[in-house]
């Protein structure tokens, strides 16, 4: 039961990532150095779509059981 209940709260966090997220930061430079990309809308879109999927399925498992 409790990986069906993660799966709904990785989805949970996908979803409000894809809402909120304002770029992604590469490399390991230090904090003020690394340079921020924004996030495109297909990214976005992509990461809402695996968050539903993540919730779907920890639902129907929960449901299921």
């Amino acid at each position: 039961m409790a990986d069906r209940v993660l799966m709904i709260i990785v989805g949970v966090v996908l979803i409000a990532a894809s809402a909120l997220a304002r770029g992604i930061s590469y490399g390991m430079a230090p904090h003020r150095e690394k340079p921020t990309y924004p996030i495109t809308h297909a990214v976005r879109i992509v990461l809402l779509s695996i968050g539903l999927l993540s919730c779907a399925s920890g639902l129907v498992g929960l449901l299921r059981r």
